[in-house]
């Protein structure tokens, strides 16, 4: 080696430090807290809706219980006792206590039609729950009354009213919406 040769007193390229995947780019962090906060939201929302319905299922198993029972043993008295109980808990379930817990006869059929839409407890099969369990003795088709009831407490909705220190309206006036003046 000349000591004079100005090539020959350079070092070798030295190759740069590994990339170190610790700590990530301000751009990782922001996504794993956007991520965090997604799956707490998607969590809160399921249980959330999963405790707001759940006793939809439990109203519907029920339903279905009484049913096999009145399969088995044809008393006809005892599924409408159970039935008009069970459609009553449920919307005790759902709805505001002051709204349901004094409605009987038409005023209950109203409110049943009114949470599912259309009149089938007013004006069809469903007006017999208001006698049929105070009567042992009635004539009652109990499949389409079944069926009814079953799709009461799959898609039945919420009234949307605030309760109030009055009775419960007449047949004819709405509901949650006070006298009319």
């Amino acid at each position: 080696m000349n000591p004079q040769d100005p090539l020959a007193q350079l070092k070798d390229i030295h190759a740069p430090a590994a990339i170190s995947a610790w700590p990530p780019a301000i751009g990782w962090w922001i996504l794993a807290v956007l991520v965090c906060v997604g799956l707490g939201l998607a969590i809160y929302f399921a249980k959330k809706y999963w405790r707001q319905n759940h006793y939809r299922k439990v109203a519907a198993t029920s339903l279905a219980t009484a049913y096999q029972q009145y399969e088995r043993d044809g008393n006809k008295h005892r599924y409408l006792e159970a039935y008009s109980q069970l459609l009553r808990r449920t919307a005790l379930a759902r709805h505001q206590r002051p709204l349901v817990a004094g409605l009987t006869g038409r005023q209950w059929l109203a409110f049943l039609d009114k949470t599912l839409g259309g009149n089938d407890f007013s004006q069809g099969v469903g007006k017999v729950i208001t006698t049929a369990p105070y009567q042992p003795n009635q004539s009652v088709d109990i499949k389409p009354l079944h069926d009814l009831g079953t799709r009461w407490i799959k898609k039945h909705k919420a009234v949307l009213a605030k309760p109030t220190d009055q009775p419960p309206l007449p047949l004819g006036e709405g509901w949650g919406e006070g006298k009319k003046t």
